[in-house]
């Protein structure tokens, strides 16, 4: 297996095995000795397996580790259906006290963690119509979805198990939660209200009045 071979892929941010059988043996193109060449790359550091059947280069990563972009971008290259949500979203705007390395998303199918090389990917199931809200981005080439900041804070008070403690009127969501809520922009506090409201979900509703009560 010659190194060269994965020149051609370090520009884009991640390739298939067919499309390595297309470059590497067009003519006697096996799945077998592909997976075999695959592998051992991996083991030697030249490439990074995202999930099965599906690389990046170590170059790529090395030149894109710290671009914000990325590891959402791969989000959505491990697992498509899902949108970027929750605490990679809060983090990234201040609203989180503690800071996590994991990349959380939003997914209509089951919950699941994924580890690779790149790092933890966490997919976490909501029902398909709270699935929404979220925009659509590109990074070289890929598309992929992030919610907007209203949302990431629904999906982040709906997913936590917090629906008992709130019936009791000394609670405090924000303190207990540690979040940094006051300077959360207004347009994006009403955004959140009427997701509260359209969800029709009682915890939800009761999280906004509070909110809307105390804090805003």
């Amino acid at each position: 297996m010659k190194e060269s071979i994965f020149d051609r892929f370090s520009h884009v941010p991640y390739f298939t095995i067919n499309g390595y059988r297309q470059i590497a043996n067009p003519i006697n193109a096996h799945a077998y000795r592909a997976r075999v060449e695959l592998n051992r790359a991996v083991e030697k550091g030249s490439i990074v397996r995202l999930k099965k059947g599906v690389y990046t280069t170590r170059a790529f990563y090395l030149d894109h580790r710290n671009d914000p972009e990325f590891t959402n971008a791969i989000s959505s290259v491990i697992f498509s259906n899902s949108y970027v949500s929750l605490e990679s979203i809060l983090q990234r705007a201040g609203i989180l006290t503690e800071t996590t390395p994991i990349t959380t998303a939003i997914t209509t199918e089951g919950n699941r963690v994924i580890e690779n090389s790149i790092g933890t990917f966490s997919y976490r199931h909501l029902k398909a119509d709270l699935y929404h809200s979220y925009e659509v981005r590109s990074y070289f080439g890929i598309q992929y979805a992030e919610a907007t900041l209203s949302k990431a804070l629904f999906d982040f008070f709906y997913l936590k198990p917090i629906a008992n403690v709130i019936r009791s009127k000394d609670y405090d969501l924000v303190e207990d939660l540690r979040l940094n809520l006051e300077d959360f922009p207004r347009e994006y506090q009403e955004l959140f209200h009427e997701l509260c409201i359209r969800s029709g979900v009682g915890k939800m509703k009761k999280i906004s009045d509070f909110l809307s009560r105390e804090l805003w």
